[in-house]
């Protein structure tokens, strides 16, 4: 019998006119995210950092002849990933119309997208990249990227409405999460416990 299939975790990008742009999906999911959270204020939002590992390998592509791989290794997706992450901080737009206090700049976003619970427009602070295999080109065959990103904050949601919206509803679906039954573990004999 088959396994079920896995979905991937990636990165989707949106333009400073909010249209959907460059996607990358992982090849292989990382295994594990560090989530730092700081700040408790209940009048500010809080910081979210997210780090984790991602590989590349070749190996596969190779096996089934795949004549990209066998030209470029994984050059090509280690080159889309950087792209990615470069042009998330470059061309900025107009928003038509006044948002925050007037037309504000906007800047392509990008959304960390891990399963349908977790589509968050993000901000890139850390990216490293160890190759570890080559071909006798000196194509890159294997790599290990490190990855460390930011939730976008309050300051810049507010002058990108369709990142804003990406943020809304992550924080509508984390309180949906929370109120789901059996979600802050067994409580019931805790309260027993009070009444006594």
């Amino acid at each position: 019998m088959p396994e079920p299939k896995t979905t991937k975790g990636g990165f989707v990008q949106f333009d400073a006119n909010a249209q959907l742009g460059p996607a990358v999906a992982f090849q292989f999911n990382p295994e594990t995210l560090d989530r730092t959270i700081i700040g408790v204020d209940p009048n500010s939002q809080h910081t979210e950092i997210v780090r984790f590992t991602i590989e590349f390998d070749a190996t596969d592509a190779l096996e089934r002849g795949d004549a990209t791989a066998s030209a470029f290794g994984i050059h090509p997706a280690l080159a889309a990933f950087e792209r990615l992450v470069q042009t998330t901080g470059e061309s900025v737009g107009f928003v038509p119309g006044p948002v925050a206090g007037g037309p504000g700049r906007v800047k392509p976003f990008t959304l960390f997208v891990w399963g349908s619970q977790r589509v968050m427009p993000i901000k890139f602070t850390h990216l490293e990249i160890r190759e570890t295999m080559f071909d006798g080109k000196l194509n890159p065959l294997r790599a290990t990227v490190s990855i460390s990103l930011e939730l976008l904050n309050d300051a810049e949601l507010n002058t990108n409405p369709s990142a804003r919206a990406f943020m809304d509803s992550y924080l509508r679906q984390k309180k949906w999460l929370a109120a789901r039954p059996g979600s802050s573990g067994p409580t019931e004999e805790m309260l027993t416990a009070l009444k006594k």
